[in-house]
């Protein structure tokens, strides 16, 4: 892959990068949730009374969960931002197949080259040449708008 391939490709990488931020700061999101849950499931049969007050550690946690809500939203909208920009920028590509090798590569992107093969019904080859030159024709495209 020669510098250009690789400055498409990097270009094109930007919306898997947002997707895999949301997606882990939704993991730890649910992590904390299930540990708030176990916590108090926890504290519901102990038999014990109840106070009404809030302690200072339930008090941060909750402060923490709020804050990590709002990182997923801002996490989520910019990987919605870029998943648009490069469909954009990919939708620009006038080979069909080259389109359709990109879309899986970048935006389907949890998928090994062989299931993007079986997917378009493309040989191996034939769905490198058409990912070698999509990038180029991205590249190209990126350069036309001032993007590289």
């Amino acid at each position: 892959m020669d510098s250009t391939e690789r400055q498409a490709a990097r270009y094109l990488k930007r919306y898997e990068k947002e997707d895999r931020r949301a997606r882990r700061l939704h993991n730890e999101y649910i992590k904390e949730m299930e540990l708030i849950d176990a916590v108090r499931s926890t504290a519901d049969i102990d038999g014990l009374p109840k106070g009404k007050s809030i302690n200072k550690e339930t008090e941060e946690r909750a402060i923490r969960l709020a804050d990590k809500a709002a990182e997923i939203k801002i996490a989520s909208l910019d990987a919605i931002h870029e998943r648009l920009e490069i469909g954009e920028i990919i939708f620009q590509v006038k080979d069909d197949d080259q389109q359709d090798v990109l879309m899986e590569r970048y935006i389907n992107y949890n998928q090994t080259w062989e299931q993007i093969c079986v997917k378009l019904n493309m040989s191996w080859g034939t769905v490198h040449n058409k990912h070698k030159a999509g990038l180029r024709a991205v590249y190209e495209i990126l350069q036309t708008q001032n993007l590289v």
